[in-house]
């Protein structure tokens, strides 16, 4: 029935089904079509376990930063603590869309930290996380664990391209949306003119030499 109103574009097994009944699926459903995707952009979304559609009438958009080890000196003390299960839920309770997460620790290993804080924050929180981190390898750590589409939290052009190079394969690999920071090797713009300058050079090098969608920066 739900392949007949067009609802489905992935219809199969899981754990234990039988090749025969694989198969007898695919003989009822042969003559059926997949659902036809509409053609039109769906905007900006991202997600956890639920998703967030935003616009501009929401604006401004909460992220919630009391997860962020540089900006929260009781963070910092819970993480060193171990103390997971009492951090990121009051921040969605009082009004953040999504969640930030820092765990840039300089006296800790950050890759360590946050596979131990991810393991727990998603069983917490719905909303999106925001993953906050230069460090690629925590990056992807932390993009193994997202239940949804995550934000990247930056990428710029301060040492060229190599930032780009470093990120973009784990865009593409695991799904996210990007913030990108109007820096590139002459410093951060500081005038309309030069951010409008490296906007423009950042968003053709997203979209033309690495595919990513112009929503999902």
């Amino acid at each position: 029935g739900f392949a007949e109103k067009g609802w489905l574009n992935i219809v199969g097994g899981c754990c234990g089904t039988t090749p025969a009944h694989i198969a007898a699926i695919r003989e009822v459903l042969k003559d059926e079509k997949p659902r036809q995707l509409p053609e039109a952009t769906h905007g900006h979304v991202v997600s956890g376990i639920e998703p967030l559609v935003y616009d501009d009438s929401m604006r401004p958009l909460f992220i919630g930063e009391r997860t962020n080890v540089i900006g929260s000196r009781k963070f910092k003390n819970l993480i060193i603590d171990g103390k997971y299960e009492e951090i990121a839920r009051a921040q969605v309770k009082n009004g953040a869309h999504v969640i930030d997460i820092c765990l840039a620790n300089p006296d800790r290993d950050e890759l360590a930290d946050m596979r131990g804080f991810m393991q727990e924050v998603v069983k917490k929180v719905k909303v999106p996380l925001v993953i906050d981190s230069t460090d690629e390898k925590v990056i992807e750590e932390a993009l193994k664990f997202s239940q949804g589409k995550a934000i990247i939290n930056s990428i710029n052009l301060e040492d060229g391209e190599e930032r780009f190079d470093a990120v973009m394969p784990l865009v593409k690999k695991y799904g996210a949306s990007l913030v990108v920071g109007t820096i590139d090797e002459q410093g951060m713009a500081v005038d309309r003119h030069r951010k409008l300058e490296i906007a423009e050079r950042s968003y053709q090098l997203l979209t033309e030499k690495w595919g990513l969608a112009p929503e999902d920066i």
